[in-house]
C-alpha cells in the first residue's frame, strides 16, 4: 500500500526546499470548491449568457478586477464579510485577500480611475469570489457572482432600474414566481434618530438590532440606549409591519408620524415601489420587510432582495451605498447595485426544469475513410468552421461504426463521411443520425443545408 505522504524537492527563489505531498489530498478539491465540466459547464454558460445579455440590454459595461486585492481595500469598512476573508501574504510580506465580493474593488476603481468619467456609470461583472464559510447546498467557498452597479446618481430612478434589470434576469431564466423584498436602511436610521439615539451610536445599535434573535433582544438594545417605553413600542410595531408594501404603507406612515414628520426615506421607498409596479411587477409581490437590514455598515438607503418562494431561497440582494466610494479618497459618489449568486441560480433553474440538456455543441463529426484522407477532409472541415458550423474531425483511424457510436453517445446530429470517391468528386456524404438518411453534397451545399438545420 502506497504511503499517504511523500516528500518532493522543490526549487524556490529562496533555494531548494522539501515539501510533503499528501497522496489523498492531491486528488481532491479543496473544501467548498468544485469542478464544472460537460453538462454542468454548459448549464453555467447558458445562465451566464442570459445574465450578460440582460446587463448589456440595460446599457451596463463589463468590469474585471484582480482576483486578489490588498487587505486594506476591504478593511476600510468594518463589515461582517470581513470575518470570512481568505488572507495570505505575498513574498514581499504584503497582506492580500481573495476578493469576497465586488463592491469594494469597484468602489476603489471608481475613486482612482473613473472619477472624471461621464456620469452615470453602469457596470456589470460576472466573476468568482471567495468566502471562508461552511459550504451548503448551492453555496461554496469559491462561487460566482453576477452584479449590476450604477455610479454617479442619487436618483431613485437608478434604484428602480437596478431592480428592473434584476427582475428581467430572473424572468429571462424562466422563474415566473418571485417576491421583491424591500426596506430602506436610511429609514431605519432615521427612526432610531427620532428615538433620540446619538448619531455616534447609530451604526452599533443598527448592527445589534440586525442580528437580534427576538423582540426582547431588540427592546433590550434600545433601552440600553435610553429609549423610553413609547419609543420601544413604536420600533417593535415597525419591525412587525411586514407584508405587501401597499398594504402596510398607511400604518408605516402612522407609526412614523407618532414620532415626528415622516422622513424623506419613506418617500424614496414609496417612489421606488411605485416604479416597480408601473413596470409590471405585481403589487402584492413587493413586500416590505423591516427586519431585512443587510449591509448596515455600507448601505445607506433602499435595500432589496429577490426571493423565490417555491424554493425558500433568495437569489439576489442589493441596495444603495452612497458613501463607499468616498472611503477610497475621492469625493462622494452615490451608488446603487445588486448581486446574484450564479451557482445557486443554476442549481434552482435545473431543479425547476428550466435548463434544457444539450448533449453536444458539435453539429458535425467529419470522418476521413481511410485516415489517408485526413488532410483533404480537413479542407472541408475548415470551410464549415469558417461559416460558424461546429465541427469535430475524427482523429482516430477506426471503423466507421465506432465513429457512429461515438457521435450517438455525444448527441452529434450529423456525420460527414469523406471516402476516396467523395474526395475525387468533391461531393461529401452527410448522414443524419436521427433518421439515418444520407445525402451527397458539395461543401457549399453542406454549408447551406447545415445552417438551415
Amino acid at each position: 500500500m502506497a504511503a499517504e505522504v511523500c516528500v518532493r524537492n522543490m526549487t524556490t527563489e529562496a533555494g531548494e526546499i522539501n515539501i510533503e505531498v499528501n497522496q489523498k489530498l492531491k486528488l481532491q478539491n479543496p473544501v467548498g470548491t468544485r469542478d464544472l465540466f460537460l453538462q454542468d459547464a454548459t448549464n453555467f454558460e447558458d445562465i451566464s449568457g442570459i445574465l450578460r445579455e440582460i446587463a448589456k440590454r440595460y446599457g451596463f459595461c463589463e468590469i474585471i478586477t484582480p482576483t486578489f486585492q490588498h487587505l486594506d481595500t476591504y478593511l476600510v469598512v468594518d463589515r461582517a464579510i470581513n470575518r470570512k476573508l481568505f488572507i495570505f501574504e505575498d513574498k514581499s510580506g504584503r497582506k492580500l485577500v481573495l476578493r469576497p465580493e465586488m463592491n469594494a474593488p469597484i468602489s476603489r476603481v471608481m475613486a482612482t480611475k473613473l472619477c472624471e468619467h461621464p456620469k452615470p456609470i453602469r457596470l456589470f461583472y460576472l466573476v468568482p469570489v471567495f468566502r471562508y464559510e461552511n459550504p451548503q447546498k448551492g453555496s461554496y467557498r469559491e462561487f460566482w457572482q453576477f452584479g449590476l452597479e450604477i455610479f454617479g446618481t442619487d436618483s431613485i430612478n437608478a434604484d428602480f432600474e437596478v431592480i428592473d434589470a434584476a427582475v428581467d434576469a430572473i424572468r429571462g431564466i424562466g422563474f415566473d414566481e418571485f417576491t421583491v423584498r424591500v426596506n430602506n436602511l436610511g429609514l431605519v436610521y432615521e427612526l432610531l434618530a427620532l428615538l433620540k439615539i446619538p448619531k455616534c451610536n447609530l451604526n452599533a445599535v443598527a448592527y445589534k438590532i440586525r442580528f437580534a434573535s427576538s423582540e426582547e433582544d431588540v427592546a433590550k438594545t434600545l433601552k440600553e440606549n435610553c429609549v423610553d417605553d413609547k419609543g420601544v413600542d413604536a420600533f417593535i410595531r415597525f419591525r412587525r409591519l411586514s407584508g405587501p408594501f401597499l398594504s402596510v404603507k398607511n400604518e408605516l406612515e402612522h407609526i412614523l408620524g407618532e414620532l415626528g414628520e415622516a422622513p424623506r426615506q419613506l418617500r424614496d421607498l414609496s417612489d421606488m415601489v411605485s416604479m416597480c409596479i408601473a413596470s409590471g411587477i405585481k403589487g402584492d409581490s413587493i413586500v416590505f420587510k423591516p427586519t431585512m437590514m443587510r449591509g448596515t455598515a455600507h448601505y445607506t438607503g433602499n435595500v432589496f432582495e429577490i426571493y423565490l418562494p417555491g424554493f425558500d431561497a433568495d437569489v439576489c440582494g442589493g441596495g444603495r451605498y452612497d458613501d463607499m466610494v468616498g472611503l477610497y479618497g475621492a469625493e462622494k459618489v452615490p451608488a446603487v447595485g445588486c448581486a446574484f449568486g450564479v451557482d445557486r441560480l443554476v442549481m434552482l433553474a435545473k431543479e425547476k426544469g428550466l435548463i434544457k440538456e444539450k448533449r453536444s455543441d458539435t453539429k458535425v463529426l467529419a470522418v476521413p475513410i481511410p485516415q489517408a484522407n485526413y488532410l483533404r477532409t480537413l479542407e472541408a472541415v475548415r470551410e464549415l468552421r469558417k461559416n460558424g458550423i461546429n465541427t469535430e474531425l475524427e482523429p482516430f483511424d477506426r471503423k466507421l461504426g465506432k465513429s457512429l457510436d461515438y457521435a450517438n453517445k455525444k448527441g452529434i446530429p450529423f456525420i460527414l463521411i469523406c471516402g476516396n470517391e467523395n474526395i475525387k468528386s468533391g461531393r461529401f456524404t452527410l448522414k443524419e443520425m436521427a433518421s439515418g438518411e444520407q445525402k451527397e453534397m458539395t461543401v457549399d451545399e453542406l454549408i447551406a443545408f447545415l445552417k438551415a438545420h
